[in-house]
Parts: structure tokens; sequence; C-alpha cells
């Protein structure tokens, strides 16, 4: 037993919005549909991920994925939402995003708080390293699945940015946030 997270009070200061590099109109607007996107997170050398949270949120939409295994999904981008990653791999583990939007701006924001086995941890937050698709493929949410062609996301703007301002991080997800990961 041990205990191998102690978070700060979370919120989205480095965070990035992030999308696909479609192209967005004059008057703001980025096409309607589902984006993919992925972020493979490989433990550093001589570490193994142990757990790990979600934060996270999407304009309009989003179904969010680790290492295939459906997370959760939301569709109020002014709040974001806490998932716990049930079942880690020690040396790389996928987190992958079906993003969804209906009109207007869109964009991706979150972070994922990684704690690893000799007690350290990491926050990896969404930037260009995520990579990115138009459209979904099939089983695109699975580790296997070979992102080598998708681009990077595009950054839509830092956090707090028009039009999304302020994102709300709910009372039950601060609890999430701010709980110890006792294995």
């Amino acid at each position: 037993m041990g205990t191998y997270l102690h978070s700060t009070r979370p919120g989205f200061d480095t965070e990035q919005l992030v999308w696909t590099n479609k192209s967005t109109s004059a008057a703001g607007t980025t096409p309607v549909g589902n984006r993919a996107f992925r972020k493979t997170i490989q433990s550093p050398y001589g570490k193994g991920a142990v757990c790990a949270k979600v934060v996270l949120t999407t304009d309009n939409g989003y179904t969010v994925y680790a290492n295939g295994q459906n997370l959760g999904s939301g569709s109020d981008y002014t709040a974001a939402q806490a998932y716990s990653v049930p079942q880690l791999n020690p040396d790389e583990n996928v987190l992958a995003v079906n993003g969804v939007n209906t009109g207007g701006p869109a964009g991706v924001i979150g972070t994922i708080l990684v704690a690893y086995s000799d007690g350290t941890s990491v926050s990896y937050v969404t930037d260009s390293t995520w990579k990115s698709f138009v459209g979904v493929q099939n089983r695109f949410e699975l580790a296997p699945t070979n992102d080598d062609t998708w681009a990077a996301a595009t950054i839509s703007g830092k956090y707090g940015v028009s039009p999304w301002g302020e994102i709300t991080v709910r009372c039950r997800t601060l609890d999430v946030l701010l709980s110890i990961f006792t294995l």
C-alpha cells in the first residue's frame, strides 16, 4: 500500500484548447462533425504508471477513452468532468477523445494526472503534442491504432480565451482531484 499522488487545487492554467487543423471561417466557426484526438503517454524510464485521473471538457461534446475503455462523455463545455482511469499499463497508455462540434467554435481542453510507482506524478495537458484526425476512425481509441499519419493538434487558444472564458470545475470533480490516490 502506498500513497502516490497529492494534487494541488486543479485549474486550467497551462492547458490549451486544441482542435484539428481544419480551417475556421472568418466568422470563427469550425466545420461541424466528429474529430479524434489521442495522447500516448510513455512512462519515464524505471517508472510504472500506477493510477491516473483525467479532467476534460470539449465544445460541444465528447466521449473519452483510456486504453480503449470508455470513461464517460459530456456535452456541457462550460464544466469540466473528472474521470478515474481504472486500468493502466505500466509502460504506455493512450487517452483518446471523440470530440463533436455541432456548430460555432470548437476545442478540447484537459489534464491527465498520472501517478508513478516511485511516488512521483506528472500532469499531461492538452497542447500540440496531442494527435488529431478529422473524422473518427473505427477503433481509434485502442492503443494499437497507428496514428503516425495524424496531424498534431492545432492550438485554438490558451485557457480563458474568448469565446470559452473560464471553465467551471464542479465540486464533485474537485473532490476527486483533491483526494489522494491510495493503493
